[in-house]
């Protein structure tokens, strides 16, 4: 403990308990308990080992226990032990990890599984295991109920025969002259000369031993403490009252050697003085076991309540609290006034000076006694303590004895409680809660118009120049300079016009405190801000205050935030990233981690004080410097769709279809397990780093095929990370129709298809413009058609009309009866001209251009023209007729065959009688036009000779056929076939 230190706890109230012997000095001492509840299989601990990788190992009554600081694997029964009950343990060179039990002999733990258990059946004397060492040759030795056995790397073997008890020595550690220094039988034993030896001028029974940072051996024994120095031992008498028997004794970082007596306490020797844990929350001495130091400098101690953390604590408190009074230890005012003597304010209980623990009241001036809340102590420049309550506003002088505390009456119209003060040459300026601002100057009172709206005043600053602020809770912030008044508030940058405190550092910078808005910095004409997005604990500043350091200490609503002058140099520049300051709170010992609106008090041995809503504490800033600790982070496990996978080499390789990816990492800082924070990133699908908080799984859902490098990492929230990251690659294999030859034959394939496809839909349109050029010809060559056809027929009928009507007209009167003749060919002329054009006008209507159409037609054509030539007609057609569409083409060939056909029954077949019959069946038209004439035999001549092959030749047009039956006496008939396959029209 340093001299510092121990004057603090002289001035906090820690008092030597003097006795006959050495005196014991209590010391507050930090405390943090797991057990049963927070996962421990057991609330008995007996042992603690730190391996190498810089996990802690617990040996308990259900099994061994691997320990990160925030959560518990338990390896016992189901695991392999062969009894639940864990007395020892140790780790050898080769990473094992020894377990020593009660009566389950001694597992070896490697990798992660118990991987052998040796018994007395295996060579050991006892299956009850008390103890591990390590011998002059590096080989394990084994202590047991029934004697101590070595193991030589493949087995065990039974222990040498030059000691009168060999079976009850066992090694404990080499001291800094290499001295191997051992326990056996109640005494101290040393090898040497190739055997164990007493060493001379030491206790003669030794119960404990050690060594501290130095590499000295300390021991217990013979009720007394021991140390070796220069070969000589030296013997420190144990306080009264601590007489018993050291079971444990383990040498702290800082030179502290600890003893525990099994559940009686523990003691600390430092200095050549005796330190004592005074009692905390949650800690009872009478249930501490054994004291462990573990390589990190952790102090641990074992309990039948289980684990113990303890740390020395630099923080010390002072409260109010006085017998018989409603005490409130919410300060509004801390100041010291004398060494080791403050002067605190309360809210609701007035005044108190407070020294060493011990509080007394002010005075017994009723104003400033119990019932009145204080909210205001300021010292002037002239040594004057003012104080304000709701009573009034009051001036004290301690400096000079006798003076009364005396009180200044403010005017009437402006009474009320003074919360801010500030000094400049014109006076004292007082602002109060009902937001007055006044100005002292002697004993006269003014007040100054500053342009607020009533709202209450809980913060003044006077620079060097005159300048006044004024700020306010819920109007932002004033300024006078040179006379006049300015209003500052959100419009001016400020996140929260609640202002809590003012503070100017010594490079003149402005901060403002705000509630709501964090932390405010006034550079030129704009503010900065910075606020819990930015790594403040809290947007509440109360307190402000730098140190020599060049840091910024903040009191907040969740402890102090000390930030380091680099970032405060990044802040006063104007480049704000992210902060990372030093966090003072509950972890540390703090009784609340709520300060109030008291400005920080530096005091004459170096600590400051700082005021909360549960008395005052104090500390030394140089005890709280940045933690540079960038903590060790282990990958614990890989789970693939539920299930783990054992990593080998770095690297996981998992089959097709992977679903889901957990990871589950851990990381290490036992000084303060909640700070430790994670970040995490998947290579391959992550773009950059995943915060993960205090969480230690991530989770990936549909990661896909491919290769990925899962990396993690951890902080203390002081802005450095790990290292080196936890990683593990991991390779997923891809479905078939994942893999690149798949995916290269699928883009092959699908960019063939689409070849493929268009050179079909080219080839279509092409056909399509060849349909439509067809389409086009073949209503060019209608329209020909059209054109001859009314030149041919109706043209020529007309002509003839004109030259019938002529001869009409000559022989009208010489020779009527041939003008007769002539009128009665004119009146034919027509009627033929007339069927003409409605043959012309049916082919050209659009709406005709289908079967069933065009079956009506030709039935219509067929008995008009039979009539006209004095047939009788017959019709055979069915019932129902597709409405197909008809190509002109088609219509035109079919139509001109059929007049044709009926052209020569009329003129060569001498009938009577002419049937027309339409067939619809397997895809083809059949028009059959027979005759009940004379008949003929059919020889080649005769084909020729009456247009067979003139029909023919239209049919084929059309892809038809045309052909001919007839037979003397039977008439003739004409089969006119032609698919419905208009494309091909």
């Amino acid at each position: 403990m340093s001299f510092r230190l121990l004057v603090l706890l002289l001035f906090m109230g820690a008092h030597s308990v003097i006795a006959a012997g050495p005196a014991v000095v209590p010391v507050d001492m930090l405390f943090r308990n797991w057990n049963t509840r927070d996962g421990l299989p057991h609330d008995r601990v007996r042992s603690v080992l730190q391996t190498r990788d810089g996990f802690v190992w617990l040996a308990t009554d259900a099994g061994v226990v691997r320990f990160d600081g925030a959560t518990f694997k338990t390896y016992g029964l189901r695991d392999g032990l062969k009894a639940p009950v864990v007395t020892a343990l140790r780790e050898t060179a080769d990473g094992a990890i020894w377990i020593g039990t009660v009566g389950g002999g001694a597992s070896v733990l490697r990798g992660g599984r118990i991987e052998r258990t040796y018994m007395k059946a295996d060579g050991l004397p006892s299956d009850w295991v008390t103890g591990f060492g390590i011998d002059h040759a590096g080989n394990l030795v084994v202590a047991t109920l029934g004697g101590v056995a070595n193991f030589d790397g493949t087995r065990i073997v039974s222990a040498g025969e030059n000691e009168p008890n060999p079976d009850r020595v066992v090694p404990q550690a080499r001291d800094k002259d290499g001295i191997l220094w051992a326990l056996g039988s109640g005494q101290l034993r040393k090898w040497q000369d190739n055997r164990w030896l007493g060493d001379p001028g030491g206790p003669t029974e030794t119960t404990a031993l050690c060594l501290d940072g130095a590499g000295r051996p300390w021991v217990f024994g013979d009720g007394h403490l021991w140390h070796r120095e220069e070969g000589k031992w030296q013997p420190h008498p144990m306080p009264d009252g601590w007489k018993g028997t050291v079971n444990t004794i383990a040498a702290a970082p800082d030179g502290t050697i600890w003893v525990t007596y099994f559940r009686k306490g523990i003691l600390g020797f430092r200095n050549g003085a005796f330190i004592a844990p005074r009692a905390a929350n949650g800690y009872s001495p009478d249930l501490v076991e054994t004291v462990w130091a573990t390589r990190d400098g952790q102090i641990w101690l074992t309990s039948s309540n289980g684990i113990y953390w303890m740390a020395e604590q630099p923080i010390r408190f002072g409260t109010v609290n006085v017998p018989a009074s409603r005490v409130s230890n919410d300060l509004g005012g801390l100041l010291e006034i004398e060494p080791g003597q403050f002067l605190l304010a309360t809210q609701g209980n007035g005044f108190f000076l407070w020294r060493d623990g011990e509080a007394t009241r002010l005075n017994g001036d009723p104003d400033l006694m119990e019932g009145t809340v204080a909210n205001l102590e300021y010292r002037a420049a002239d040594g004057a303590i003012w104080m304000g309550n709701t009573k009034g506003l009051y001036e004290w002088r301690p400096t000079e004895p006798g003076q009364p505390i005396r009180r200044h009456d403010l005017p009437d119209t402006h009474q009320a409680p003074v919360w801010a003060m500030a000094e400049t040459a014109d006076g004292l300026w007082l602002g109060t809660g009902y937001g007055y601002l006044l100005r002292l100057q002697g004993d006269s009172v003014t007040h100054v118009d500053y342009g607020g709206g009533g709202e209450p005043i809980k913060a003044l600053l006077a620079e060097p120049d005159g300048t006044v602020w004024v700020g306010t809770r819920g109007n932002g912030l004033f300024r006078m300079r040179g006379g006049q008044w300015t209003r500052l508030g959100r419009e001016s940058g400020l996140l929260s016009e609640v202002i809590r405190t003012l503070y100017r550092d010594p490079q003149g910078h402005l901060w403002v405190g705000t509630d709501g808005g964090g932390l405010a910095l006034r550079l030129g004409d704009r503010f900065i801000n910075v606020t819990s997005r930015e790594g403040l604990p809290s947007d509440s500043i109360s307190q402000i205050a730098s140190d020599d350091q060049g840091r910024l200490w903040l009191g907040t609503h969740r402890g102090l935030a000390v930030v380091d002058g680099k970032e405060v140099a990044n802040l006063a520049a104007g480049t704000v990233d992210d902060l990372h300051p030093l966090l003072i709170n509950r972890t540390n010992g703090l009784i609340s981690e709520e300060c109030t609106i008291v400005p920080p008090v530096k005091t004459h041995d170096g600590s400051w004080a700082f005021a909360t809503i549960r008395g005052f504490f104090r500390l030394y800033p140089d005890d709280f410097q940045p933690d540079t600790t960038r903590p060790t982070v282990y990958l614990e496990k890989v789970l693939a769709n539920g299930t783990p996978v054992p990593v080998k080499d770095g690297r996981i390789e998992l089959p097709p279809g992977i679903e889901r990816l957990e990871f589950e990492f851990s990381g290490l800082f036992f000084r303060d397990p909640d700070r430790l924070k994670f970040r995490n990133r998947l290579h391959g699908l992550d773009t950059g780093w995943i915060q993960a908080g205090t969480s230690r799984t991530a989770e990936y859902r549909h990661p896909g095929p491919g290769t990925f490098r899962f990396e993690v990492e951890a902080s203390t929230g002081n802005g450095l990370w790990s290292e080196t990251p936890a990683a593990v690659q991991i390779v997923i294999a891809p479905h078939f129709w994942q893999t690149w030859w798949f995916m290269t034959g699928a883009v092959l394939a699908f960019a063939g298809s689409i070849v493929f496809l268009a050179r079909q839909a080219e080839r279509k349109r092409s056909a399509r413009r060849i349909e439509a050029l067809e389409r086009r010809q073949a209503v060019d060559n209608e329209r020909a058609r059209i054109a001859r056809d009314l030149h041919d027929d109706v043209g020529a009928s007309l002509t003839q009309v004109a030259l019938q009507s002529q001869l009409v007209e000559r022989n009208l009167t010489r020779r009527p009866e041939r003008a007769g003749e002539y009128l009665k060919e004119i009146f034919k002329t027509a009627r033929e001209t007339t069927r003409a054009l409605d043959e012309i006008v049916w082919a050209v209507n659009p709406t005709q251009d289908t079967l069933d159409n065009f079956v009506s037609f030709l039935g219509a054509f067929v008995q008009d023209y039979a009539r006209s030539a004095g047939l009788r007609s017959r019709f055979d057609v069915p019932g129902t007729v597709p409405a197909l569409a008809m190509p002109p083409t088609v219509r035109h060939h079919l139509y001109l065959a059929s007049k044709e056909i009926l052209h020569n029954v009329i003129k060569h077949a001498k009938a009577s009688e002419v049937s027309l019959k339409v067939i619809i069946d397997d895809g083809h038209c059949m028009i059959v036009i027979r005759d009940n004439g004379a008949g003929f035999i059919e020889t080649p001549a005769a084909v020729g000779a009456d247009g067979l092959l003139n029909l023919r030749s239209r049919l084929e047009q059309v892809h038809g056929t045309c052909t001919r039956t007839s037979a003397p006496g039977e008439g003739t008939a004409v089969e006119m076939r032609i698919p419905m396959d208009w494309e091909q029209g």
